[in-house]
């Protein structure tokens, strides 16, 4: 996949997650953030090489358990 794509991918991405939000679909925020965050990174900046794609994913894995231990969406 080369940089075009990539960006792409990521508009592509950042559309989806607005389009549910103009619906009212219910998802947490923090998990909505951190997921368009992912959005905004892009390739060879610093925080992609310093992985910060994969501590974000990490971070939406834990809340998404935390909600789901307390019965939360």
């Amino acid at each position: 996949m080369n940089r075009t794509e990539y960006m792409r991918k990521q508009i592509d991405r950042q559309n989806e997650l607005l389009r549910e939000k103009f619906k009212g679909l219910e998802r947490d925020p923090d998990i909505w953030n951190l997921e368009y965050m992912i959005c905004s990174i892009q390739p060879g900046s610093l925080a992609w090489r310093s992985g910060q794609i994969r501590t974000i994913r990490r971070a939406i894995r834990a809340l998404e358990r935390e909600n789901k231990e307390r019965g939360h969406k």
